[in-house]
């Protein structure tokens, strides 16, 4: 639980950086100006752009560690 919320204030650290910081109300922005008739809500859309991030990153993280640990194994 301990390396859960390092890790979760790590986050949080992390959206206070100089790159990130500006793009969360560009992003906030563009779910709340669509219109309620295209289909989902935008608290739905937000969750759905949010989950999509954190999958993919996820993969390619798990993707890259296995190759390291290929390389770290094999003779090449």
């Amino acid at each position: 639980m301990k390396k859960f919320l390092l890790g979760f204030l790590g986050g949080l650290v992390a959206l206070l950086t100089p790159c990130v910081f500006p793009m969360i109300p560009v992003t906030v922005s563009i779910f709340l100006k669509q219109k309620e008739g295209e289909g989902l809500n935008p608290l739905t859309k937000a969750l759905i752009y949010c989950g999509t991030i954190t999958l993919v990153l996820t993969a390619a993280a798990v993707m890259a560690l296995s190759l390291f640990v290929w390389l770290s194994i094999n003779w090449i």
